[in-house]
């Protein structure tokens, strides 16, 4: 990521909606990538060796490890918010979601909370 350029930063957290099953069946994602969650060189993502890449879905790949993901929102969401920003914006996404998981996991204090 230049540093002269904005970046707008989201955090991806939650449980397995935001993690991303779409596609998912029986245990094995279908790889089909619908138009709106194309890769674009402006939507990065924080991967879990803490570098910035280009998104790709499925974006909790290596976060949410002990689950097969898929499409999520967070690449339709980049897609569609890059469109207001200035030319040259970057969307920063940072997966953190698990699937599985209780939403009080989830709470200011709790671990998943301190490890986003």
């Amino acid at each position: 990521m230049e540093t002269t350029q904005t970046t707008h930063i989201f955090i991806l957290s939650g449980q397995s909606n935001m993690a991303g099953r779409g596609g998912v069946y029986n245990g094995e994602w279908n790889k089909l990538v619908p138009p709106e969650c194309q890769p674009n060189p402006r939507i990065l993502r924080f991967s879990a060796e803490s570098e910035w890449v280009e998104a790709n879905v499925p974006l909790h790949a290596d976060i949410d490890v002990t689950k097969v993901c898929g499409i999520g929102p967070g690449m339709i969401f980049a897609n569609n918010y890059l469109p207001v920003c200035a030319a040259k914006t970057v969307v920063g996404l940072v997966p953190c979601a698990i699937g599985g998981t209780a939403i009080a996991e989830w709470e200011k204090g709790e671990k998943l909370y301190n490890d986003m």
